[in-house]
């Protein structure tokens, strides 16, 4: 079986998939790329996170909004939002973590 690639623990989620999409784009990897993307998207399932978390991580990471455009958009202020985007990466790291803590012990 493939081992899953996880995200490096001190990697920010951004430069994770600008990381992806370059790879992707020099290389016909796609097959790993989609691995990873799907890897990626179940432990966003796992993180459990709120509304606004998954709005922000879309926007920021995905669409590529700034932060304090997010922040106008949402009515509040750009550390707020900072502050909600550390959360969210934190809970998918601890979720990377977990499923890599998992592994070791197999």
């Amino acid at each position: 079986m493939k081992p899953i690639r996880y995200v490096p623990a001190k990697v920010q989620l951004k430069a994770y998939i600008r990381k992806r999409a370059f790879v992707e784009s020099t290389s016909n990897n796609w097959q790993s790329a989609t691995d990873d993307l799907l890897v990626l998207e179940q432990a966003v399932k796992e993180a459990q996170l709120t509304a606004r978390q998954l709005f922000i991580i879309k926007k920021y990471c995905f669409d590529e909004w700034l932060q304090h455009e997010i922040a106008y958009e949402l009515h509040v202020s750009q550390p707020s939002v900072s502050r909600t985007y550390n959360r969210a990466v934190s809970k998918i790291q601890a979720v990377f973590n977990k499923w890599e803590k998992m592994e070791r012990s197999l």
